[in-house]
């Protein structure tokens, strides 16, 4: 009957592993994409590029529509867009997760 316990305990032990391992590469992955998205400080997104284009083919077109919300900071961009990628990374680990555990109760 201690051995029941014991192998509970360790697989609830090698669980807590695999969500700290799995929290740990989300969190250096965000970190590395904050830092390259940083490091290009230059680079102009579509947006940008798009409204030049429009400003050169229709230099007379108001736009129709304004932002709901405009950021000061230049770190604010970079900032959404990691939490935008570690949300979609949270939702597909939650979705491989729950396809693993539905799988193992099958078996």
């Amino acid at each position: 009957m201690e051995n029941k316990s014991i192998d509970t305990y360790n697989l609830k032990t090698k669980k807590t592993l695999v969500s700290g391992f799995v929290l740990l590469c989300g969190l250096l992955i965000l970190a590395i994409q904050y830092y390259i998205s940083t490091q290009m400080s230059s680079f102009v997104g579509t947006d940008n590029k798009s409204v030049d284009v429009i400003k050169e083919i229709a230099p007379n077109y108001q736009p129709w529509a304004s932002p709901v919300w405009e950021h000061d900071s230049p770190l604010a961009e970079p900032l959404l867009f990691s939490l935008q990628a570690a949300l979609g990374l949270a939702i597909i680990i939650y979705y491989i997760l729950k396809q693993h555990a539905k799988q193992k109760s099958v078996r």
